[in-house]
């Protein structure tokens, strides 16, 4: 592994490194939502989406992996995800020089961690859409199947009666130092933190709730203690989400907690 230190206050950093991920996009395929298209009701966060069946991602080619992901659940029951026989595949829409590939994940430290969980599919061909490396990050088994995985199972307790738009993403502009990281001949930045937001209509309206959640989180803490508001998510992930509520709505939601 390969890596350099990032240390809190060095603010050029953060800023250096949203400025790549802007120009780091490698999208090959331009998605316009339409009217009737469900996933963007809400407005796409910033960058150039690339369609992956039920959902949507942006990834950046400076880290190599998606800056974010977008997906929309409707009400109903999350029925158990067969993966037997499914492994990840390299993204084909993308550049060869910015591909992520899946040998750049033997690393044996590392999960294979889903932005968008193949459990939120109901269908196997969504199942197997998420089984994508432009819907992947390297994750420690222990973050993976811990604390990532109870936000995970929040989520869809929350959706399965309640329709929800869901955005996931890498989280680089953390107040703790850290060690970045890569791994594998394509050099798969490894974040030091996590995060979703998650936009929600409910019988009292719209409610919007964002999580950020370190990467050397192990343990099984409450998800409360990691809830931020979204203007917070924003900041850290510097993505400007649900960006088609009323600018009214959107500074009214995501003050709060």
């Amino acid at each position: 592994m390969n890596g350099f230190l990032h240390k809190r206050g060095q603010l050029h950093f953060a800023s250096s490194l949203v400025t790549s991920l802007v120009l780091g996009y490698v999208l090959v395929v331009t998605y316009v939502p339409t009217q009737d298209d469900q996933i963007a009701r809400y407005g796409l966060p910033e960058g150039t989406p690339l369609r992956c069946g039920h959902f949507i991602v942006a990834v950046d080619g400076a880290t190599r992996g998606p800056r974010w992901a977008l997906e929309h659940l409707t009400p109903g029951e999350f029925r158990h995800a067969d993966r037997d026989g499914l492994t990840f595949r390299a993204e084909l829409r993308i550049p060869s020089e910015f591909r992520t590939l899946p040998r750049d994940f033997k690393e044996p430290l590392f999960d294979v961690g889903h932005m968008i969980p193949a459990a939120n599919g109901r269908t196997p061909a969504e199942i197997k859409a998420t089984f994508n490396l432009a819907n992947a990050w390297p994750q420690s088994h222990a973050f993976n199947a811990g604390v990532w995985l109870s936000l995970e199972k929040e989520v869809r307790r929350i959706a399965t009666t309640n329709e929800s738009w869901v955005i996931s993403a890498p989280i680089w502009n953390v107040p703790f130092d850290y060690r970045v990281e890569s791994i594998g001949k394509t050099q798969v930045r490894i974040p030091p933190a996590f995060g979703k937001s998650m936009l929600t209509k409910t019988s009292n309206g719209i409610v919007v709730l964002s999580w950020i959640i370190p990467h050397h989180e192990e343990t099984r803490k409450p998800l409360p203690e990691y809830r931020v508001t979204t203007d917070e998510f924003e900041t850290a992930a510097g993505l400007d989400v649900w960006s088609l509520l009323p600018q009214d709505v959107q500074q009214r939601l995501e003050a709060v907690r």
